[in-house]
């Protein structure tokens, strides 16, 4: 799934944890509702693997300008069903200086499967280096949604 859980810590109200245990408490907590957060669930986007979704942008993500992202900018993405149910979540986390797929930490669980778990996840990272590869991909240095 990746090179290992990621990096270690309980996380805090902007720093999402690692590994499914940790993660899925902190997840439990909702502290990702009160960032940066689209207004409700948005339709699949082009490209995107993830289906109905809304995606939530910490403070070092909401506020990044374009250039690579500061190391703890995170992203939480709730993965809803046809309806308005939350059925997994896709996290993100920049954890080193750095645009290469060994600098982010990626989480998805999905119907209580998890799909990623750990830092440069091939699954995760794959996809994610297009964003911003040319017009069809928004986005840049591995996130294609940035909730400003």
């Amino acid at each position: 799934m990746g090179q290992g859980p990621g990096p270690s810590g309980p996380g805090d109200a902007q720093t999402p944890p690692a590994g499914e245990a940790a993660l899925d408490a902190w997840l439990e907590t909702g502290a990702y509702k009160a960032w940066t957060c689209e207004s409700g669930p948005m339709s699949p986007r082009p490209n995107g693997a993830h289906g109905r979704n809304r995606v939530c942008s910490n403070d070092l993500a909401h506020t990044n300008s374009g250039g690579e992202y500061a190391v703890g900018a995170a992203s939480v993405k709730e993965l809803i069903d046809s309806g308005t149910q939350i059925v997994g979540y896709a996290v993100s986390r920049h954890i080193k200086a750095g645009k290469t797929a060994d600098s982010w930490y990626w989480y998805e669980k999905l119907n209580g499967q998890v799909n990623a778990d750990g830092i440069g996840v091939i699954g995760c990272s794959g996809c994610h280096s297009a964003a911003g590869a040319d017009s069809s991909h928004q986005g840049h240095d591995y996130v294609y949604v940035q909730v400003k």
